[in-house]
């Protein structure tokens, strides 16, 4: 049987459909209901093996200057199990 990977927004982010799934899926949440917001960036690390997952929620860091160092967008990172 499929688990579905639902965050608490309700939003589906994707099926496991192997029996035997391993590994870490990390994915950015536009959900209101999970805490995103202008400056707030909202990830959920799904863990395959169970469907169980974490949310993590990080200030965004907006184009400006700070003592002389420019700050943009952070990227999403990306996560692999090695193994």
């Amino acid at each position: 049987m499929d688990r579905e990977l639902k965050c608490a927004g309700n939003k589906l982010y994707g099926l496991v459909v192997d029996d035997d799934a391993t590994g870490i899926l990390e994915v950015r949440c536009t959900s209101r209901f999970c805490g995103k917001a202008s400056d707030v960036v909202v990830l959920h690390r799904f863990n395959l093996s169970d469907g169980s997952y974490i949310t993590r929620k990080y200030k965004q860091l907006t184009e400006g200057t700070s003592n002389g160092t420019s700050f943009v967008s952070t990227p999403l990172r990306t996560s692999r199990r090695q193994g």
